[in-house]
């Protein structure tokens, strides 16, 4: 490996460390979640789905019955039931998933879905079920824990009333009794809005942090940061050790010739 191959391969290291550094800061100076708060079932209209559609949809969701991964992946959509069951959907690398805790944030159960780009979850109002909105079909499912009972409905959009099912579904502030709970830090990946955080605030106590992204991606970013240090080190030494040999090869080659002389 010459000279130039050396330096240029400590220049890339250099860059790569100074443009993460650099997103990594950006990610921690997010703004706020605007506030989108919810409206009554009642204000949506809706329609009997085609059934074909629905199965296939159906087949595209199966339990889970364990937390297999950790939280790491940021916030696609969140409701809150009336007791206190927080249900999250995430979206990562093509991979779907629901997870719902209890208010002591346990893990309960959750749903993997295997369908469509994104969705939006809601509670059922006066029921246990948890509603699935799909945008790309127009559909809602709604679901049990345990996936014996569904129900299902398409979504009209009437021109006088066209955001309501963004106003049901699309939720960024959710207040159960005294504690308002509230997605914050936005991010945009691929045109989906996300957030990096959950929080939840009671009555004359201080905000807290129920799930945090950008904290978990700040660890990876920091390992990567390393690895990319030690890579630069690596190839100082080696660009250090070449420069050396040429110095020397140089000076040898000078006594050479003198001694010729």
């Amino acid at each position: 490996m010459n000279f130039k191959n050396l330096l240029a391969i400590l220049l890339c290291s250099i860059t790569i460390c100074a443009a993460l550094s650099f997103d990594i800061s950006a990610s921690e100076n997010s703004n706020a979640a605007d506030k989108n708060t919810a409206t009554s079932e009642s204000e949506l209209k809706t329609e009997k789905p085609d059934s074909g559609h629905v199965i296939h949809i159906l087949n595209s969701i199966t339990d889970i019955s364990e937390q297999r991964d950790s939280v790491s992946a940021p916030i696609l959509c969140f409701d809150v039931s009336e007791d206190g069951r927080i249900a999250c959907g995430f979206t990562s690398g093509g991979k779907n998933s629901i997870l719902v805790f209890d208010n002591e944030l346990e893990f309960l159960y959750g749903y993997e879905i295997r369908y469509g780009s994104v969705f939006y979850v809601r509670w059922k109002e006066n029921s246990e079920l948890l509603q699935i909105y799909f945008p790309e079909a127009e559909i809602i499912i709604s679901l049990s824990p345990t996936l014996d009972t569904t129900e299902s409905a398409k979504v009209v959009r009437e021109p006088e009333n066209p955001d309501a099912i963004d106003r049901l579904f699309r939720l960024t502030e959710v207040t159960r009794g005294d504690s308002i709970y509230c997605l914050s830090a936005p991010i945009d990946k691929d045109g989906i809005r996300m957030y990096e955080k959950l929080t939840v605030t009671k009555l004359g106590e201080d905000e807290k942090i129920i799930f945090d992204a950008s904290a978990i991606g700040r660890i990876s970013d920091t390992v990567t940061l390393i690895c990319i240090g030690i890579f630069s080190v690596f190839c100082l030494y080696f660009l250090a050790t070449e420069a050396f040999y040429l110095i020397s090869k140089k000076r040898k080659d000078m006594n050479t010739n003198e001694a010729e002389l």
